[in-house]
């Protein structure tokens, strides 16, 4: 039995398993949210960091130093996530909020 969930599914044996494809889809949506982030430079950021979590906790001359980013990009993608309360770095881990 194959039952679709939210970025996974159980496999025939039980065992809950991750769709990549959903994650993937999850990860890029995020990045759409940020302004000036198109396809070229998603796909170059995901290149260089590997995953969300990555790129959530570079510095701005991490990202600054990114292929395709220049210093409007970088900054943008900085305080997404470091001026955001719903994306700061070390708010969210796992999906579950940690306690101030």
């Amino acid at each position: 039995m194959h039952v679709k969930g939210r970025g996974g599914y159980v496999g025939e044996d039980g065992v809950p398993r991750l769709n990549v494809l959903d994650v993937q889809k999850q990860i890029r949506s995020l990045l759409d949210d940020i302004k000036g982030i198109g396809e070229v430079r998603k796909k170059a950021l995901m290149r260089r960091f590997g995953d969300i979590d990555h790129i959530r906790v570079a510095g701005l001359e991490e990202l600054r130093d990114c292929p395709s980013m220049d210093e409007y990009s970088a900054r943008q993608v900085y305080d997404f996530f470091h001026s955001n309360p719903e994306t700061a770095v070390g708010t969210w881990r796992a999906g579950v909020e940690e306690k101030q």
